[in-house]
């Protein structure tokens, strides 16, 4: 009789045949496979023994009864111990042949017992319902049960063979278009066995048409009993719409052949052996077993995970990102694919390559890794393939897939995995997760960030197209950046661009940030004032970088406002790695030449800065340029020294300066500069309107000083001069003080004080040049006593009467040819 399984006893929603209160059978996984004129029905039932004594199974027997009462025997398909011990369960597995036309709903399993009693020796106990079991393991995989006897008669009455659909692919290979088939084959006999060679497989659509396959890797493989290996199954398939029902039949192999392909299976059915010869049968092949794969041909999108379900390799594979983005060459398409080991040993990391596929067409293009990758990944590693390639202008991306390929020898490849690309060509890069600015690259999952773009002039008649660019490393482990490209996209016209960064190392540590600088030339007349921002990585080879991967295209607008405006003593920061320092503009003057006829005059802006690295840092060169009213762009030359170290809290100063026709340092007149990136960039920038900083340190408090004036970062005082007769000519002697207000390096570095001797017409008796430090300055002093000289020997006089008339001494700074006016010492005959 039929009773309901109570509840402790089995799991609910299956009903089950009791032979006591604590013994029941329960049917599990079924399966029934059409052949050309006989169905195979396989199933497994599972003798749950709850009782506190042995189960003999051979006491109770199975079979398979129809709708119409016909019953069919059955077979096991495995030798095992019919005992059952106390408090167990055991599952059995069956095979029965039945007439092709049956279908599952029509179908229970009979549960007897041998029973001496009873005509004919049998005694049913209960019926189990073949669909219920159907509808509760629909989820499994395809397989179909082959006995390869019927294949080829040498072989074994209990050869048989289990072939389980893991995933299926279609993809274009060897100049057409197939559907691959990746299946697990087990060996449930007891002997060992390779595949017949008159096996033959066929994909069947729902017109009948029967396509012959072949078997491209494992079809050689010896199968030892219960172990399992892997197949792949090949089939040219054209044109082939995948609508619609598809199968995998089996069959045994004709004695007769012939040249057709995709013939209908009432007139011959095309096949192709197991081991890959081609071969279709003259007259009516006999199909033995037939897998349904409807709905099992993947193709997966972004995010979605492939799952080892043979669990066999223990990898899993995801496809992090697909991104397809428009260039000037056409449509720029990049994926992330990557493997990762989720079992608990070590695993080889396969042998990959991968191209783009466009269905529909023949087009394929070649997808570039730019990674490199190990030899095994331990338990829980990954590694990820960066694959990109060009796609035709034009070509719709929804239809393009990436193809990823696995060599299986050295002339065998097959696809493994099969992944769409997104509809939208207008992506602006490649983010892991949608609205994130996670990128996957080759040293793992970086946070990009655009922080600013700008357009820098140059006095050579090109522009800089400047972007600042942040990276995070959100990684528990340090990262190292490889050689790196950019490049500026408009729509119409792309520039390459080069890539810095400033710090001294290329590693990231874990959560900590570098700043690369993305920087293009460009003539000063095209606009690209907005498009898209490219970088990639590359392989370095004497300062040039060659493309490999790009990482990202993220959009960006030149911003007028990214360079912040400063005024005098107004400080800014420098935060790059190694860089850390501020900044600030302490004196801007200008200087009169000194070379005779000369109407130039010299621009000069001193920066400060000081180191605040928490140990000693270099010193940071700046550069820049002077923008006039009339639109004309100067660019500025340092004087200073620009290497070397700063200790912490150390200040060294920069000097820029550009010599400019006389007159065109207006008010309107703008310096901007920054610190320098190469010769010809220069980043964060910063723009002060030109003005020329007071020379007054402030009032003289009623003390006798006649000159008062602040040189960076001195202030000086000379007092009143008198002129004495000596054995070595005139001289001419004052007061001299000289006060450091910071403890500022290369602040002499070609500049000095300068004094006119004149006479009485106004000619030049002499000149003097004195530093403002080292060797041969003034030293500086408030004693009343101690006074410094300057000599005018006799022999340079040439007019002694002007001479003896005159009573001015000029006095003025010099910075490399030119002059700045200070003020005059008078003194008395």
């Amino acid at each position: 009789m039929l009773l309901p399984v109570w509840g402790n006893k089995a799991e609910a929603g299956k009903e089950g045949v009791f032979l006591d209160s604590n013994v029941y059978y329960t049917l599990e996984k079924v399966q029934l496979s059409a052949g050309s004129d006989k169905s195979s029905f396989r199933f497994t039932v599972e003798l749950v023994n709850d009782s506190d004594y042995v189960v003999d199974m051979n006491q109770y027997g199975v079979a398979v009864r129809d709708d119409s009462g016909n019953r069919y025997g059955v077979e096991l398909t495995e030798k095992i111990s019919s005992r059952v011990p106390a408090h167990s369960a055991k599952q059995v597995k069956y095979s029965a042949k039945l007439p092709a036309s049956i279908s599952l709903d029509q179908l229970k399993v009979e549960i007897y017992a041998w029973d001496m009693k009873v005509s004919g020796y049998i005694r049913s106990i209960g019926m189990l319902s073949v669909a219920a079991a159907a509808e509760a393991s629909q989820t499994a995989n395809p397989s179909a049960i082959v006995a390869l006897g019927e294949v080829d008669s040498s072989y074994a009455t209990d050869a048989l063979v289990n072939f389980e659909l893991q995933r299926a692919y279609h993809a274009y290979a060897k100049d057409n278009w197939n559907v691959y088939a990746e299946m697990t084959v087990e060996n449930l006999g007891t002997g060992s066995f390779k595949l017949p060679s008159a096996l033959q497989v066929g994909l069947k659509n729902e017109e009948g048409l029967t396509f012959s396959g072949s078997v491209v890797h494992g079809g050689d493989v010896m199968l030892l009993p219960h172990q399992k290996a892997s197949v792949v199954l090949e089939f040219p398939v054209g044109d082939l719409s995948l609508n619609g029902a598809l199968s995998i039949d089996f069959s045994k192999k004709a004695t007769t052949t012939s040249a057709n392909s995709g013939s209908n299976a009432s007139t011959g059915t095309t096949g192709t052996t197991a081991s890959g010869s081609a071969a279709s049968s003259s007259g009516t092949a006999t199909v033995l077993e037939s897998m349904s794969i409807n709905g099992f041909i993947a193709a997966y999108n972004q995010g979605e995970l492939q799952a080892d379900s043979s669990n066999r390799s223990g990898l899993t594979a995801t496809v992090e990102s697909v991104n397809v983005s428009p260039r000037a060459d056409g449509l720029y398409a990049e994926s992330v694919y990557t493997l990762k080991n989720d079992s608990s040993r070590a695993v080889s990391v396969p042998a990959l390559t991968a191209f783009y596929q466009s269905n529909g067409s023949t087009l394929t293009v070649a997808a570039e890794d730019s990674a490199s990758h190990p030899d095994y990944l331990a338990p829980g590693e990954s590694t990820s393939y960066y694959y990109s390639g060009i796609l035709p202008t034009g070509i719709d991306s929804s239809a393009v897939q990436l193809v990823v390929m696995e060599a299986k020898s050295a002339s065998v490849s097959v696809p493994v995995f099969v992944a769409n690309l997104p509809a939208d060509a207008g992506n602006t890069g490649a983010p892991v997760e949608a609205g994130s600015s996670v990128y996957a690259t080759s040293i793992g999952k970086l946070e990009i960030h655009l922080n600013a773009s700008y357009r820098l002039k140059s006095g050579t008649g090109d522009d800089i197209l400047m972007s600042e660019v942040q990276v995070v490393n959100p990684q528990t482990q340090s990262v190292k950046l490889p050689a790196l490209y950019g490049g500026y996209y408009d729509g119409k016209n792309t520039v390459d661009a080069t890539v810095k960064y400033v710090q001294t190392s290329a590693y990231i540590n874990a959560g900590q940030k570098a700043t690369l600088y993305v920087f293009a030339t460009v003539p000063y007349d095209m606009e690209m004032s907005s498009g898209k921002l490219i970088l990639g990585e590359g392989t370095e080879s004497g300062g040039t970088v060659t493309k490999k991967k790009e990482w990202l295209r993220v959009n960006y607008m030149l911003q007028d406002e990214a360079i912040s405006t400063v005024t005098l003593n107004n400080t800014w920061m420098v935060s790059d790695p190694s860089r850390v320092s501020t900044g600030a503009v302490v004196e801007v003057k200008t200087y009169e030449s000194l070379t005779k006829g000369d109407s130039s005059e010299t621009a000069v802006v001193r920066i400060n800065q000081k180191n605040l690295m928490t140990r000693s840092g270099n010193v940071i060169p700046y550069s820049g340029y002077i923008q006039a009213s009339n639109g004309e762009v100067y660019e500025l030359t340092s004087s200073s020294v620009t290497t070397g170290k700063l200790n912490k809290d150390g200040q060294a100063m920069i000097t820029l300066y550009a010599t400019l026709p006389f007159g065109v340092l207006d008010k309107n007149a703008t310096v901007v500069f920054g610190p320098q990136i190469t010769d010809e960039a220069f980043s964060p920038p910063h723009k002060y309107q030109y003005a020329v900083s007071s020379n007054q340190p402030g009032p003289l408090n009623g003390e006798n000083w006649v000159i008062n004036e602040s040189i960076f970062p001195f202030n000086i005082k000379i007092g009143a001069i008198n002129r004495t007769y000596t054995s070595s000519g005139y001289a001419f002697k004052f007061r001299y003080m000289q006060e450091k207000l910071s403890d500022t390096l290369h602040v002499s570095t070609n500049r000095f004080l300068y004094f006119k001797v004149l006479d009485s017409d106004g000619t030049v008796v002499k000149t003097v040049e004195i530093p403002l430090e080292g060797t041969g300055a003034f030293e500086s002093s408030d004693d009343t006593t101690v006074l410094q000289s300057l000599t005018v020997p006799v022999s340079d006089i040439k007019d002694s009467d002007a001479f003896m008339e005159s009573n001015t001494i000029e006095v003025y700074e010099k910075f490399e040819n030119g002059i700045r006016y200070i003020g005059e010492l008078t003194y008395g005959s």
